[in-house]
């Protein structure tokens, strides 16, 4: 995406996706992608699951409000668990959030907003 600074065609790497601390990683992607998709070599599949930590907001278009929510991730820290979203016109926020949180959905219900599924083994349903 150009608001991240990456045209999807371009990219050569998973790492746009991921983000350290992200409770979507899981064990096995913890220290981050393994960079192999169908075009790869050796091959692999793009985005497994735990790969990608970050929701998606689904239909925007050039008319779209430049305050929704493009992108959003959750991660959890010792003390906080914090939000990080990157708006539809480039700006990026971060902001504290409830525990019982779970999905970056949950705190835009308003938005047409798809988590990363399915979410790594032990994760709260």
């Amino acid at each position: 995406n150009e608001a991240l600074g990456y045209l999807v065609d371009d990219l050569t790497s998973e790492k746009p996706f991921f983000s350290r601390g992200s409770p979507w990683h899981g064990i096995k992607f913890a220290e981050g992608p393994d960079n192999l998709w169908e075009y790869s070599n050796p091959t692999g599949t793009a985005l497994e699951a735990g790969e990608n930590a970050w929701s998606y907001t689904r239909d925007l278009n050039p008319e779209s409000p430049a305050n929704l929510p493009l992108l959003a991730t959750i991660r959890r820290g010792k003390t906080k668990s914090l939000c990080l979203v990157v708006y539809a016109d480039g700006r990026g926020k971060q902001f504290k959030i409830k525990e019982d949180t779970i999905r970056p959905s949950e705190l835009f219900p308003d938005v047409n907003m798809v988590d990363p599924l399915p979410p790594p083994e032990g994760l709260p349903k």
